[in-house]
């Protein structure tokens, strides 16, 4: 089993989606034995928040569920249990490097945005542009091309 974490700043958000949308897709190609995603945030200030409304409007206008959709915090046993860590902004990879480096976990490391083709690594969170629904259209072709990258390994 593969084990993907998307990392964000706050896990109310962009990092939320796209644990609902990878998952809806793993769903769709029943890919459920073999992959599996969760999400979390680095900071600890977003402890008891709740998913933000306008990525559950979105998910719901796709039809993706957001059944079970918490908020967490990143702990430095999510560095030992995945395999793969996406951080969904450039300072959220920055501070997920900084973790392993006290951390024995071996994950690979990735920026989410290096899995979107039409799209430039150099911005930051997908969520963020100026329409949230290019946001949300970003992650469904970023969460495309990660599992191709799974299913091939």
């Amino acid at each position: 089993m593969k084990r993907v974490l998307f990392a964000g700043m706050e896990n109310t958000s962009c990092s939320l989606m796209a644990e609902a949308v990878f998952n809806d897709l793993i769903r769709q190609q029943e890919l459920g034995e073999k992959i599996s995603s969760e999400s979390a945030g680095i900071n600890q200030w977003m402890q008891g928040k709740e998913p933000d409304p306008l990525v559950l409007e979105l998910l719901r206008e796709n039809g993706v569920s957001a059944e079970g959709l918490n908020p967490k915090q990143l702990v430095r046993e999510d560095l030992e249990t995945f395999d793969y860590i996406l951080c969904m902004d450039q300072q959220t990879g920055q501070e997920v490097q900084k973790l392993l480096r006290a951390s024995a976990g071996k994950p690979f490391v990735f920026l989410f945005l290096e899995f979107i083709n039409s799209h430039t690594i150099s911005n930051s969170d997908p969520y963020y542009t100026d329409d949230s629904r290019k946001g949300y259209n970003l992650i469904v072709e970023g969460s495309k091309e990660l599992i191709k990258k799974l299913k091939n390994e």
